[in-house]
Protein backbone atom coordinates (compact mmCIF):
# COMPACT_ATOMS: atom_id res chain seq x y z
CA UNK A 1 0.00 0.00 0.00
CA UNK A 2 2.85 2.25 0.26
CA UNK A 3 1.72 4.51 3.45
CA UNK A 4 4.47 6.62 3.54
CA UNK A 5 3.79 10.39 4.02
CA UNK A 6 4.11 13.53 1.45
CA UNK A 7 7.42 15.31 2.38
CA UNK A 8 8.41 18.79 0.55
CA UNK A 9 12.12 19.04 -0.01
CA UNK A 10 13.79 20.12 2.88
CA UNK A 11 17.42 21.19 2.68
CA UNK A 12 19.27 18.52 4.72
CA UNK A 13 22.83 19.83 5.99
CA UNK A 14 25.62 18.92 7.26
CA UNK A 15 29.15 19.90 7.43
CA UNK A 16 31.57 17.31 5.00
CA UNK A 17 28.19 15.40 3.96
CA UNK A 18 26.18 15.52 1.38
CA UNK A 19 22.42 13.95 0.56
CA UNK A 20 20.73 12.95 -2.31
CA UNK A 21 17.71 11.50 -3.72
CA UNK A 22 15.72 10.05 -0.75
CA UNK A 23 18.16 10.72 1.65
CA UNK A 24 17.11 14.30 1.27
CA UNK A 25 13.75 13.65 1.03
CA UNK A 26 11.22 10.75 0.59
CA UNK A 27 8.57 10.70 -2.13
CA UNK A 28 5.99 7.87 -2.53
CA UNK A 29 7.67 5.12 -4.17
CA UNK A 30 4.90 4.78 -6.53
CA UNK A 31 7.33 5.64 -10.02
CA UNK A 32 10.56 4.84 -8.35
CA UNK A 33 11.19 8.80 -8.36
CA UNK A 34 14.00 8.41 -5.03
CA UNK A 35 16.47 6.91 -7.58
CA UNK A 36 15.63 9.19 -10.65
CA UNK A 37 16.21 12.27 -8.28
CA UNK A 38 19.31 11.08 -6.75
CA UNK A 39 20.81 10.78 -10.57
CA UNK A 40 19.34 14.54 -11.02
CA UNK A 41 20.99 15.62 -7.97
CA UNK A 42 24.58 13.97 -8.75
CA UNK A 43 24.28 15.12 -11.84
CA UNK A 44 23.85 19.06 -10.23
CA UNK A 45 26.13 18.63 -8.00
CA UNK A 46 28.75 17.86 -10.63
CA UNK A 47 28.25 20.98 -12.15
CA UNK A 48 28.35 23.15 -8.94
CA UNK A 49 30.99 21.59 -7.28
CA UNK A 50 33.35 21.37 -10.64
CA UNK A 51 36.58 23.62 -10.33
CA UNK A 52 35.26 24.53 -6.72
CA UNK A 53 38.33 24.64 -3.98
CA UNK A 54 36.90 21.97 -1.78
CA UNK A 55 39.35 23.37 1.11
CA UNK A 56 37.25 26.44 0.92
CA UNK A 57 34.36 26.43 2.87
CA UNK A 58 32.73 29.23 1.99
CA UNK A 59 32.85 28.48 -1.50
CA UNK A 60 31.84 25.36 -1.21
CA UNK A 61 28.60 26.51 0.72
CA UNK A 62 28.01 28.97 -2.18
CA UNK A 63 27.84 26.14 -4.44
CA UNK A 64 25.53 24.09 -2.55
CA UNK A 65 22.95 26.67 -2.13
CA UNK A 66 22.82 26.36 -6.13
CA UNK A 67 22.58 22.98 -6.05
CA UNK A 68 19.74 23.57 -3.48
CA UNK A 69 18.35 25.65 -5.93
CA UNK A 70 18.54 23.95 -8.89
CA UNK A 71 17.39 20.70 -7.66
CA UNK A 72 14.25 22.42 -6.87
CA UNK A 73 12.54 22.35 -9.91
CA UNK A 74 13.31 18.22 -10.58
CA UNK A 75 12.98 17.40 -7.35
CA UNK A 76 9.66 19.31 -7.31
CA UNK A 77 8.54 17.41 -10.43
CA UNK A 78 8.60 14.44 -9.50
CA UNK A 79 7.62 14.45 -5.77
CA UNK A 80 4.46 16.15 -7.09
CA UNK A 81 4.26 13.19 -9.84
CA UNK A 82 4.53 10.46 -7.72
CA UNK A 83 2.31 11.47 -4.99
CA UNK A 84 -0.43 12.77 -7.41
CA UNK A 85 -0.51 9.51 -9.41
CA UNK A 86 -0.70 7.39 -6.01
CA UNK A 87 -3.77 9.66 -5.87
CA UNK A 88 -5.03 9.02 -8.70
CA UNK A 89 -4.77 5.12 -8.52
CA UNK A 90 -5.72 4.40 -5.33
CA UNK A 91 -9.27 3.96 -3.88
CA UNK A 92 -10.70 6.75 -1.41
CA UNK A 93 -11.04 4.44 2.22
CA UNK A 94 -14.13 6.74 2.81
CA UNK A 95 -16.78 4.26 3.72
CA UNK A 96 -19.75 4.63 0.99
CA UNK A 97 -21.93 7.28 1.67
CA UNK A 98 -19.66 8.87 4.67
CA UNK A 99 -20.08 13.12 4.50
CA UNK A 100 -17.88 14.64 2.19
CA UNK A 101 -16.75 11.53 0.30
CA UNK A 102 -17.72 12.61 -2.73
CA UNK A 103 -15.77 9.26 -4.49
CA UNK A 104 -17.59 7.50 -2.23
CA UNK A 105 -20.11 5.75 -4.69
CA UNK A 106 -19.93 7.87 -7.86
CA UNK A 107 -16.72 6.61 -9.35
CA UNK A 108 -14.98 9.75 -9.84
CA UNK A 109 -11.67 8.28 -8.90
CA UNK A 110 -12.44 5.06 -11.34
CA UNK A 111 -13.09 8.16 -14.01
CA UNK A 112 -9.75 9.66 -13.60
CA UNK A 113 -8.07 6.73 -13.64
CA UNK A 114 -9.77 5.36 -17.05
CA UNK A 115 -9.41 8.80 -18.32
CA UNK A 116 -5.30 8.47 -17.23
CA UNK A 117 -4.84 5.27 -19.19
CA UNK A 118 -6.97 6.22 -22.34
CA UNK A 119 -4.64 9.82 -22.17
CA UNK A 120 -1.63 7.69 -22.41
CA UNK A 121 -2.92 5.33 -25.12
CA UNK A 122 -2.91 8.34 -27.57
CA UNK A 123 0.43 8.14 -28.50
CA UNK A 124 2.42 11.09 -29.50
CA UNK A 125 2.91 14.14 -26.97
CA UNK A 126 0.13 12.59 -24.80
CA UNK A 127 2.67 9.55 -24.13
CA UNK A 128 5.95 11.07 -24.38
CA UNK A 129 4.83 13.83 -21.91
CA UNK A 130 4.02 11.94 -18.87
CA UNK A 131 6.88 9.36 -19.80
CA UNK A 132 9.28 12.34 -20.03
CA UNK A 133 7.92 13.51 -16.63
CA UNK A 134 8.57 9.62 -14.90
CA UNK A 135 11.96 9.86 -16.43
CA UNK A 136 12.95 13.21 -15.03
CA UNK A 137 13.93 13.84 -19.07
CA UNK A 138 11.47 16.46 -18.60
CA UNK A 139 11.82 18.53 -15.27
CA UNK A 140 8.81 21.06 -15.25
CA UNK A 141 6.84 21.29 -12.62
CA UNK A 142 4.60 23.05 -15.30
CA UNK A 143 4.30 20.26 -17.61
CA UNK A 144 3.22 18.22 -15.50
CA UNK A 145 0.20 20.69 -13.90
CA UNK A 146 -0.17 20.99 -18.04
CA UNK A 147 -0.17 17.20 -18.34
CA UNK A 148 -2.68 16.57 -15.42
CA UNK A 149 -5.53 19.03 -16.42
CA UNK A 150 -5.50 17.54 -19.47
CA UNK A 151 -5.79 14.25 -18.30
CA UNK A 152 -8.87 15.65 -15.82
CA UNK A 153 -10.36 17.23 -18.97
CA UNK A 154 -10.17 14.33 -20.98
CA UNK A 155 -12.40 12.72 -18.24
CA UNK A 156 -14.43 15.49 -18.56
CA UNK A 157 -14.97 15.24 -22.31
CA UNK A 158 -15.92 11.21 -21.58
CA UNK A 159 -18.33 12.35 -19.08
CA UNK A 160 -20.47 15.00 -21.15
CA UNK A 161 -20.56 13.42 -24.01
CA UNK A 162 -22.63 12.81 -26.78
CA UNK A 163 -24.49 15.40 -24.70
CA UNK A 164 -24.27 17.40 -21.74
CA UNK A 165 -26.97 16.63 -19.13
CA UNK A 166 -27.46 17.38 -15.28
CA UNK A 167 -26.15 14.38 -14.09
CA UNK A 168 -23.34 14.49 -16.65
CA UNK A 169 -22.07 18.26 -15.68
CA UNK A 170 -22.06 16.92 -11.96
CA UNK A 171 -19.69 14.40 -12.37
CA UNK A 172 -17.48 17.18 -14.64
CA UNK A 173 -17.65 19.25 -11.95
CA UNK A 174 -16.68 16.24 -9.09
CA UNK A 175 -13.87 15.37 -11.32
CA UNK A 176 -12.19 19.26 -11.57
CA UNK A 177 -12.31 19.26 -7.90
CA UNK A 178 -11.39 15.59 -6.74
CA UNK A 179 -7.96 16.55 -9.88
CA UNK A 180 -7.64 20.12 -7.30
CA UNK A 181 -8.11 17.92 -4.03
CA UNK A 182 -5.32 15.46 -5.49
CA UNK A 183 -2.75 17.99 -7.14
CA UNK A 184 -3.22 21.20 -5.39
CA UNK A 185 -2.00 20.57 -1.84
CA UNK A 186 1.13 19.26 -3.56
CA UNK A 187 1.85 22.02 -5.32
CA UNK A 188 1.46 24.51 -2.52
CA UNK A 189 3.53 22.14 -0.60
CA UNK A 190 6.47 22.23 -3.16
CA UNK A 191 5.79 25.85 -3.99
CA UNK A 192 5.48 25.08 -7.43
CA UNK A 193 3.96 27.12 -10.40
CA UNK A 194 2.02 30.21 -9.99
CA UNK A 195 -0.81 27.50 -8.73
CA UNK A 196 0.58 27.85 -5.54
CA UNK A 197 0.85 31.66 -4.86
CA UNK A 198 -1.89 32.21 -2.35
CA UNK A 199 -4.04 34.52 -4.53
CA UNK A 200 -4.24 31.88 -7.00
CA UNK A 201 -5.25 29.16 -4.17
CA UNK A 202 -7.81 30.92 -3.17
CA UNK A 203 -9.51 31.47 -6.77
CA UNK A 204 -9.12 27.75 -7.46
CA UNK A 205 -10.76 26.93 -3.81
CA UNK A 206 -13.39 28.87 -4.73
CA UNK A 207 -14.54 27.00 -7.69
CA UNK A 208 -13.39 23.74 -6.43
CA UNK A 209 -13.26 23.05 -2.36
CA UNK A 210 -10.00 21.43 -1.66
CA UNK A 211 -8.44 23.02 1.38
CA UNK A 212 -8.94 20.64 4.48
CA UNK A 213 -10.14 18.01 2.55
CA UNK A 214 -8.34 14.96 3.00
CA UNK A 215 -7.51 12.83 0.19
CA UNK A 216 -8.65 9.39 1.34
CA UNK A 217 -12.60 11.05 1.36
CA UNK A 218 -12.97 11.74 -1.78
Amino acid sequence: VCANKRMPAQPFTRQHAVAVGDSWNMRHPLTGGGMTVALKDVCSLWQHLRGVDLTNTAAVQAAMQKHTQSRTEHASTINVLANALHGVFTNPAAAKGAAGASDAGDGTRARLREACMRYLSLGGAYTAGPVGLLAGLTAKPWVLVAHFFAVALYAVKHAILPYPTFKSMQQAYDLLRVACIIIMPLLTAEKATVLSWFPVQWAIHALFPWKGVELNTV
